[in-house]
């Protein structure tokens, strides 16, 4: 069973596994955001993150954000996120 209170949890880890195959980690994603926008002052939007990531990746995250931030796909759990189905 997948609820909100899980999906935010598991786009970020799946964001940071992503960013893994870049050499960079989730941390790092949060230190430039904190850095560029004002040490946390600044509103930062989910275009803001989506576009940091372009930048640092310089790949294209649009169909992440479309599939799992702002659309509804089922987030497939692996065995060590069996425990979420309690």
């Amino acid at each position: 069973m997948q609820t909100v209170y899980y999906k935010g949890a598991l786009v970020s880890y799946m964001m940071d596994i992503r960013l893994s195959e870049s050499g960079l980690t989730l941390d790092d994603l949060m230190c430039y955001l904190y850095v560029h926008f004002d040490y946390g002052r600044e509103h930062i939007s989910n275009a803001d993150i989506q576009s940091v990531l372009e930048d640092l990746t310089a790949e294209d995250w649009g169909p992440f954000f479309d599939d799992y931030v702002y659309g509804t796909t089922s987030i497939v759990l692996d065995a060590p996120f069996e425990w979420t189905e309690r």
